[in-house]
């Protein structure tokens, strides 16, 4: 199973708690591919041609979630960069405006 809410999403059980929203709507829609092929709805290759479009869904809204999150810690990173300079406008707080927009400084407080 490529998903960990896989099963329970194949049995029609509730969402569980604490999904990304990427994984709530492969879990909406695992369940709902689930039971239109249980029902009869569609052929054991149209589901399966199905899931691998949700898997490719998945992906890329996995991935866009990861570079949104990713951009918002940078700005977040640079507007403290950026204030710290405003209110001290010292070499060293200089420096690290300069290594966050440059990627040398990840984190808070990390080189």
């Amino acid at each position: 199973m490529r998903y960990k809410f896989e099963a329970a999403a194949k049995r029609c059980e509730s969402m569980p708690e604490g999904l990304t929203l990427p994984e709530q709507m492969a879990f909406q829609a695992l369940a709902a591919l689930t039971v239109r092929y249980r029902c009869g709805m569609i052929s054991a290759e149209l589901a399966k041609r199905e899931r691998r479009r949700i898997d490719a869904a998945y992906d890329k809204a996995a991935q866009n979630e990861k570079n949104v999150n990713w951009c918002t810690g940078l700005r977040k990173r640079i507007e403290a960069a950026m204030n710290a300079y405003r209110l001290d406008r010292t070499l060293e707080n200089a420096d690290r405006l300069v290594g966050v927009i440059d990627g040398f400084i990840r984190e808070e407080g990390t080189q």
